[in-house]
C-alpha cells in the first residue's frame, strides 16, 4: 500500500490524516485547513490506533513525527511521549477483546483499567499541547455534558489539570 491508497481507505481519522498530510507535504507550517480538512491530535485509543497503524504501514514516518509538531505545536507533547503511548496502547491491545460481552468480570475490569490508563495519559498530553498552541487551557477532556446549558457555550470551571479556571465547552445531550 502507498500513502495515496491509504488516504482513501477506511482506517483513517482526523489525527491520522494530520500525520499523512504532513508526511506527504500536503500541508505546510501555519496551515489551518487543506481541502476543508480539520487537523487534530488523537483523543483516545481508537484515534491513536489509526495513527499507530499508519506508522506501522510507513515505518520511516515515525522518525519524522517531529515534523508534525513543527507544523501543529499541539502535537509536541504527543510526539515527545510517542514511545510511551505506544507501550500503553500495546498493553491495551493485549487485553482488548471485541466480544467483551463474554468477558469475565476480572477481564472486563482489566480492559477498563487499561482503557482509562491510556485515555488519561493521552488527555494529559492533549492538555499540554493546547496550552502550547493557544496559551489557554481548554480543560482536560474539555467536553462536559450538561442538560441545562446550550451547545458550544463556554464556561469557566476549575481545571483538574492546571488547577486554574479554564474554559470548558458544554454540550447538551
Amino acid at each position: 500500500m502507498n500513502p495515496n491508497e491509504w488516504i482513501i481507505g477506511r482506517d483513517t481519522g482526523t489525527s491520522s490524516k494530520t500525520i499523512w498530510a504532513v508526511m506527504v507535504g500536503a500541508v505546510k507550517r501555519d496551515s489551518n485547513q487543506i481541502h476543508n480538512w480539520e487537523f487534530d491530535v488523537p483523543h483516545d485509543a481508537s484515534d491513536f490506533g489509526r495513527c499507530w497503524r499508519l506508522l506501522v504501514l510507513f515505518p520511516e514516518w515515525k522518525a519524522r513525527l517531529s515534523e508534525v509538531s513543527e507544523i501543529f505545536i499541539q502535537w509536541l507533547p504527543l510526539v515527545r511521549q510517542w514511545n510511551e503511548l505506544e507501550k500503553l496502547y500495546c498493553m491495551y491491545l493485549a487485553v482488548e477483546d471485541y466480544s467483551h460481552y463474554k468477558k469475565t468480570t476480572k477481564e472486563y475490569k482489566e480492559f477498563s483499567v487499561m482503557w482509562y490508563e491510556f485515555y488519561d495519559a493521552i488527555q494529559e498530553l492533549i492538555h499540554e499541547g493546547r496550552l502550547l498552541d493557544k496559551g489557554i487551557c481548554r480543560g482536560r477532556g474539555s467536553y462536559h455534558w450538561d442538560d441545562k446549558l446550550d451547545w458550544g457555550k463556554e464556561q469557566l470551571k476549575n481545571c483538574q489539570t492546571c488547577n486554574k479556571k479554564c474554559k470548558f465547552e458544554v454540550m447538551v445531550v
